[in-house]
Protein backbone atom coordinates (compact mmCIF):
# COMPACT_ATOMS: atom_id res chain seq x y z
CA UNK A 1 0.00 0.00 0.00
CA UNK A 2 2.63 2.48 0.48
CA UNK A 3 3.73 2.07 -3.02
CA UNK A 4 1.35 2.83 -4.26
CA UNK A 5 0.69 5.94 -2.07
CA UNK A 6 4.27 7.27 -3.56
CA UNK A 7 3.19 6.20 -7.04
CA UNK A 8 0.71 8.30 -7.58
CA UNK A 9 2.43 11.93 -6.76
CA UNK A 10 5.18 10.33 -8.95
CA UNK A 11 3.12 9.36 -11.69
CA UNK A 12 1.22 13.20 -11.35
CA UNK A 13 4.94 15.13 -11.44
CA UNK A 14 5.38 13.41 -14.02
CA UNK A 15 2.60 13.85 -16.39
CA UNK A 16 3.10 17.29 -15.20
CA UNK A 17 6.93 17.63 -16.47
CA UNK A 18 5.70 15.73 -19.64
CA UNK A 19 2.64 18.13 -20.74
CA UNK A 20 5.28 21.07 -19.92
CA UNK A 21 7.66 19.86 -21.95
CA UNK A 22 5.19 18.73 -24.95
CA UNK A 23 3.39 22.52 -24.97
CA UNK A 24 6.97 24.03 -25.81
CA UNK A 25 7.40 22.17 -29.34
CA UNK A 26 4.77 22.27 -32.30
CA UNK A 27 3.05 19.23 -32.76
CA UNK A 28 3.40 17.34 -36.15
CA UNK A 29 -0.36 17.26 -36.17
CA UNK A 30 -0.29 20.72 -36.40
CA UNK A 31 2.17 21.02 -39.28
CA UNK A 32 0.12 18.35 -41.35
CA UNK A 33 -2.91 20.85 -40.76
CA UNK A 34 -0.65 23.96 -42.12
CA UNK A 35 0.93 22.25 -44.92
CA UNK A 36 -2.76 20.78 -45.81
CA UNK A 37 -4.02 24.52 -45.55
CA UNK A 38 -1.67 26.23 -47.19
CA UNK A 39 -1.54 23.32 -50.21
CA UNK A 40 -5.61 24.60 -50.13
CA UNK A 41 -4.85 27.90 -50.68
CA UNK A 42 -1.67 27.54 -53.57
CA UNK A 43 -4.35 25.79 -55.32
CA UNK A 44 -6.83 28.30 -55.13
CA UNK A 45 -4.92 30.91 -55.91
CA UNK A 46 -3.82 28.75 -58.69
CA UNK A 47 -7.30 28.80 -60.07
CA UNK A 48 -7.35 32.13 -59.95
CA UNK A 49 -4.51 33.52 -61.83
CA UNK A 50 -5.98 30.48 -64.99
CA UNK A 51 -8.83 32.69 -64.95
CA UNK A 52 -6.94 36.66 -64.38
CA UNK A 53 -3.66 35.86 -65.44
CA UNK A 54 -1.04 37.88 -63.84
CA UNK A 55 2.10 38.10 -65.19
CA UNK A 56 4.00 37.92 -62.00
CA UNK A 57 2.00 35.27 -60.34
CA UNK A 58 3.46 32.22 -61.70
CA UNK A 59 6.68 32.30 -60.82
CA UNK A 60 5.72 32.98 -57.27
CA UNK A 61 3.24 29.83 -57.19
CA UNK A 62 5.94 27.89 -58.24
CA UNK A 63 8.25 29.28 -55.45
CA UNK A 64 5.32 28.41 -53.18
CA UNK A 65 5.24 25.07 -54.23
CA UNK A 66 8.44 24.72 -53.95
CA UNK A 67 8.52 26.03 -50.56
CA UNK A 68 5.91 24.09 -49.24
CA UNK A 69 7.60 20.85 -50.61
CA UNK A 70 10.49 21.93 -48.53
CA UNK A 71 8.22 22.41 -45.61
CA UNK A 72 7.14 19.00 -45.99
CA UNK A 73 10.58 16.98 -45.73
CA UNK A 74 12.25 19.86 -43.26
CA UNK A 75 12.94 18.43 -39.50
CA UNK A 76 11.12 20.37 -37.06
CA UNK A 77 13.85 22.74 -36.36
CA UNK A 78 14.05 23.90 -39.98
CA UNK A 79 10.16 24.72 -40.04
CA UNK A 80 9.80 28.03 -38.73
CA UNK A 81 11.73 29.75 -41.57
CA UNK A 82 9.82 27.98 -44.52
CA UNK A 83 6.51 28.61 -42.59
CA UNK A 84 8.21 32.56 -42.71
CA UNK A 85 9.09 32.28 -46.09
CA UNK A 86 5.86 30.37 -47.47
CA UNK A 87 3.73 32.92 -46.01
CA UNK A 88 5.15 35.99 -47.53
CA UNK A 89 5.95 34.37 -51.27
CA UNK A 90 1.70 33.30 -50.82
CA UNK A 91 1.06 37.06 -49.59
CA UNK A 92 3.29 38.64 -52.68
CA UNK A 93 1.27 35.99 -55.07
CA UNK A 94 -1.79 37.46 -53.69
CA UNK A 95 -0.38 40.83 -54.45
CA UNK A 96 0.36 39.92 -57.89
CA UNK A 97 -3.41 38.62 -58.50
CA UNK A 98 -4.72 41.73 -57.39
CA UNK A 99 -2.59 43.60 -59.23
CA UNK A 100 -3.09 42.24 -62.82
CA UNK A 101 -7.11 42.98 -62.23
Amino acid sequence: MTAFRRLIPALAISLWLGGALAADRPAPSSDNAYAAAKSAEIEMLKVRASSAPALGAGPVLMEADDLLRRFRQAPAAERGSLRAQLDAALARAELELSRGR
